[in-house]
């Protein structure tokens, strides 16, 4: 419940979160579930992640290089925004950080190449490591890299690297 120009509302999720201070910041301890391994990872007991093609230009072609980059350092209360001091993904008390993973994986799109009855690619997921399906986990929360404080006083970034899914490697 919470309290919004003077009116008591109950909110009802559908997915079992964190609303503390939830116009502003959210959960700045870093302890509610997305913050724990409970993002998808292939098991029946959680979600699905959501499979991303891209990064594609306007053609519709692979870029030919990646880096990851995540603000999250930004939200840690112990962040020194002008040094990087304070980084880390994941948060201090956080358990879990999501990240990115490759692996080989029907594609819906119909387009791919055929492996037995299904249409195959090299897609991206985004949460956890998905047994049967990650060929590429980048170190998991490490995939983010050091702090840059060039671009925003919290950002993480890892150097840029050769799109890995052109690499003929993509195998689950």
């Amino acid at each position: 419940m919470s309290s919004v120009n003077g009116s008591t509302e109950t909110w009802s999720w559908p997915v079992a979160g964190c609303n503390q201070d939830a116009f502003r910041n959210g959960d700045l301890d870093f302890d509610g579930n997305p913050y724990r391994h409970e993002w998808p990872n292939g098991s029946p007991n959680h979600p699905t992640s959501f499979k991303y093609a891209g990064p594609l230009d306007a053609q519709g072609n692979p870029y030919p290089s990646v880096q990851f980059e995540t603000d999250v350092g930004g939200s840690e209360n112990n962040c020194d925004t002008l040094s990087g001091i304070g980084w880390t993904a994941p948060p201090h008390k956080a358990k879990f950080y999501p990240f990115w993973t490759l692996g080989q994986q029907d594609s819906g799109f119909g387009t791919a190449t055929a492996k037995g009855n299904q249409n195959q690619a090299c897609l991206w997921n985004f949460g956890d490591r998905i047994p049967g399906i990650t060929s590429e986990d980048f170190h998991g929360d490490a995939e983010y890299g050091v702090s840059d404080v060039v671009r925003y006083g919290g950002t993480l970034t890892s150097p840029v690297m050769p799109n890995p899914q052109l690499n003929s490697n993509c195998r689950a």
